[in-house]
């Protein structure tokens, strides 16, 4: 259940640095200590950090690809998938 929480933190945060004004995100594991900063970089392009290591960059619209194709990827294994109240159709667009 938690990662339902982080899919949907991560989407937002996501979300928010493509379309919206933001600079950067942190993305906190929910029940975690992992996190991830993204941050915008030049020509449409996202850093990617880790504590202190660079991770690189990516193009926003690459990143945003791999992100939906994971989670989509993960909720459609039967053993991830949500309790049939708890579900609703088009929520992660």
């Amino acid at each position: 259940m938690m990662l339902v929480i982080a899919f949907a933190d991560l989407r937002g945060g996501l979300k928010a640095l493509v379309v919206g004004g933001a600079t950067d995100h942190r993305f906190v594991g929910a029940d975690s200590s992992f996190s991830l900063r993204f941050k915008r970089a030049k020509k449409g392009r996202i850093a990617i950090q880790c504590g202190t290591a660079s991770l690189g960059e990516v193009a926003s619209d690459e990143l945003c690809r791999a992100v939906l194709q994971g989670v989509e990827s993960f909720m459609a294994r039967p053993e991830s998938a949500l309790p049939l109240e708890m579900r609703r159709e088009g929520t992660w667009r």
